[in-house]
């Protein structure tokens, strides 16, 4: 599963009745948090939601995953709520329609708040994983189909280097892995967590939350920096009249122009850009420094500095080449800090993700399956300027009115792609899937002479709802059943996914993989 798409409990906690049932997502538990002793202050519910330093619990605090498919059916279950937390409920069903049981489908569920080497030092995830899949293995003597969703694709990634370095890995992997589905995966991350370190984010509970638990929650867990995008000028402004993610206004200040280097400046006069150009750079180097220098997010830098800037598994750096940084004791403890902090602000000069390939790179499979919606409108960068009376960054709703960038569209201080949008990366004009970036859900193509590679995309599909998508379900299942359950399947066993609006699903499928000309593709000959 996903980002928020794993069901939390509460195993400690500072309200009575709250042991042993569900924090993620708990709606009887939001509206209690709702009823907070003032307007501004952190209610409960994200008290325990929360994380300090991006990895632990607070004092008297303890929230871990739910474990089970429960986990990961239904956030909120109930007659009324179901239908509003799916995440993996309706595909499970789906499967378990045409046969499958626990004994050849398992589910993984996580802690999504964690930096990724975090769920393994405190969960061991990614040990019980490995055994999930060699446990499914045996019971049924068959390689894993692994279905991963949004961030549970980076996860699933991460596992995959985590095996690399280990003895015999790679083997493991071939012996164990059929294909890697990959359902809206983020591989160069996704804009909206730069606008959440920002401004915050409240997950569409703007009734439940108050603006600063939305700011201090995206702040307080280590993930987010998962999810960052990465190689803003290799891959997100090759071609691109956006050149950044974040553009500030300041009243008074001179315009000044785009810079190729990622992070923050000012649109560009002329085709396509800003005519009123009244925005400009607080800092040019990257949005680290931006979010470390502006925003006084030194918190958020340093999780990145000590879960992902030297962790061999996400980030290819010169000091972690060999499996790790050298920190050997003939160094000496001081030698060793002096260096990792020169080599953290070399890194804030230039690109933070410029040597980062780890996470980006090919995954060590020998089939994907890259399946995501298209053509909608999706977040891709942002308006900001200072309050006046609190001089804090707000998204600036004025922008509209002046900014503008050709195929794009502007609201409420927030950059959006469209179906209208040019994509250098295909030649043609598309957009993402309401949460991920077109460019991002495209990278995979990358890595088509590396594995057998196919790839889906949807038409108008959103990047949640493709969960509970037929014709992805139908899609699906003719991929990894039996010849005799598909045989059920066309005699009737699952009508729902063979009715007459597939026809015109499969027709605007097959519509969007003629245009653009490249989606089933095959790679080494297996």
């Amino acid at each position: 599963p996903g980002f928020g798409s794993s069901s939390l409990v509460v195993e400690k906690g500072l309200k009575a009745g709250w042991e042993g049932t569900r924090l993620w997502l708990s709606l009887p538990k939001l509206t209690a948090s709702k009823l907070r002793s003032k307007k501004d202050s952190i209610g409960v519910w994200c008290q325990h939601m929360m994380l300090e330093s991006g990895i632990h619990d607070p004092e008297n605090i303890r929230v871990r995953c739910l474990e089970g498919n429960e986990s990961v059916n239904y956030l909120d279950p109930g007659l009324l709520t179901s239908s509003l937390t799916y995440v993996m409920g309706p595909l499970i069903e789906s499967l378990e329609d045409v046969g499958y049981t626990e004994s050849n489908l398992g589910t993984a569920p996580y802690d999504w708040r964690l930096p990724p080497s975090y769920l393994e030092t405190r969960d061991g995830y990614f040990t019980k994983l490995k055994e999930k899949i060699e446990r499914l293995k045996a019971n049924n003597d068959k390689r894993v189909v692994v279905i991963c969703h949004s961030m549970g694709n980076r996860v699933f990634s991460y596992f995959l280097n985590w095996m690399k370095h280990k003895d015999g890995g790679k083997t493991w992997i071939k012996e164990n892995v059929h294909t890697f589905v990959a359902v809206g995966a983020p591989w160069l991350g996704a804009s909206k967590t730069v606008r959440s370190l920002v401004s915050g984010e409240r997950f569409g509970m703007e009734n439940l939350l108050v603006e600063k638990e939305g700011i201090d929650f995206g702040r307080s867990i280590g993930s987010v920096n998962f999810l960052v995008p990465n190689y803003l000028s290799k891959w997100f402004t090759t071609g691109s009249i956006v050149k950044n993610f974040l553009y500030v206004a300041e009243s008074g200040s001179p315009a000044i122009s785009n810079n190729d280097s990622g992070g923050v400046t000012s649109p560009k006069e002329g085709r396509g850009g800003s005519q009123l150009t009244a925005r400009r750079a607080a800092y040019k180097s990257s949005y680290w420094s931006f979010f470390q220098e502006e925003c006084k997010l030194d918190s958020v830098l340093k999780v990145h500095t000590d879960h992902y800037l030297y962790d061999p598994c996400f980030h290819t750096h010169k000091k972690t080449q060999n499996g790790s940084a050298d920190t050997s004791k003939d160094k000496g403890k001081q030698k060793v800090e002096e260096e990792k902090k020169e080599e953290v602000e070399e890194v804030l000069k230039v690109e933070m993700y410029s040597e980062m390939e780890s996470i980006v790179s090919a995954p060590p499979v020998d089939n994907l399956w890259c399946i995501y919606g298209v053509n909608l409108d999706t977040e891709y960068f942002y308006y900001y300027k200072r309050n006046p009376i609190t001089n804090v960054l707000e998204l600036d709703k004025d922008a509209e009115r002046s900014e503008s960038f050709e195929g794009y569209r502007i609201k409420d201080g927030i950059g959006f792609e469209t179906k209208d949008t040019y994509q250098e990366c295909i030649k043609e004009k598309k957009s993402g899937d309401g949460t991920v970036p077109y460019v991002s859900l495209y990278h995979c193509f990358a890595w088509k002479d590396d594995l057998n590679l196919i790839v889906d995309e949807l038409e108008g599909c959103e990047h949640r709802s493709i969960l509970n998508n037929r014709l992805f379900f139908k899609k699906l299942i003719e991929y990894v059943a039996e010849k005799w359950v598909l045989g059920q399947v066309h005699s009737g066993g699952l009508e729902r996914f063979l009715d007459s609006d597939d026809d015109e699903e499969e027709e605007a499928h097959h519509s969007v993989t003629k245009d653009a000309k490249l989606f089933v593709s095959s790679g080494k000959d297996k």
